[in-house]
């Protein structure tokens, strides 16, 4: 029951704003299904939701490959021995010079690559992803990891009257069968 109580404490991230009003976001892995055949690619939907009173910006994330600096959604899949049965991948470095993050803080908010969700509302991406899988049950692990600006461009874009998602935020773990 405590591990529970984690997960769902864990998956409320607060952020005070100057109004003192708060912003919570939670973060939700959902399989489009709960069964799959040996080796068939799983179709995973990611679940941002604003639950708190303020509006929040977050950037548009990539749910498939991973960086230092750019909003991703990093997944696991794990067997019942905690062995990784996703397919392939990939990882990447971007290594922004001080100029490029300015840029980037710079670009906080456009419709292009960034959205404001609203009190209530959500964001979603849905992607499918290859297994290696046999028959038996699986864990679905995943974090979202938002765009990561250093605390001085925090602070300029808090200026700007706009409240961003700035720390990680862990999805409660969701199983699927393979039979």
């Amino acid at each position: 029951m405590k591990s529970i109580s984690f997960l769902i404490i864990a998956a409320l991230l607060t952020v005070q704003q100057n109004t003192g009003k708060s912003a919570k976001v939670s973060f939700e892995v959902v399989p489009v299904k709960n069964v799959y055949r040996p080796n068939e690619s799983i179709s995973l939907r990611f679940i941002l939701i604003n639950r708190g009173e303020v509006p929040i910006t977050i950037e548009r994330f990539s749910p498939v490959c991973s960086s230092d600096f750019f909003a991703f959604v990093n997944l696991r899949v794990l067997d019942h021995h905690n062995r990784e049965a996703l397919h392939g991948g990939c990882a990447g470095d971007s290594f922004l010079t001080k100029e490029a993050i300015q840029r980037e803080a710079s670009e906080v908010a456009k419709k292009d690559y960034w959205i404001t969700l609203q009190p209530g509302e959500l964001f979603g991406e849905q992607v499918d992803r290859e297994v290696r899988t046999v028959k038996g049950t699986y864990t679905i692990k995943s974090q979202f990891l938002p765009a990561r600006f250093p605390i001085e461009e925090q602070t300029r874009i808090a200026q700007r009257g706009i409240t961003i998602l700035s720390e990680q935020i862990e999805a409660p773990s969701v199983q699927i069968k393979v039979r």
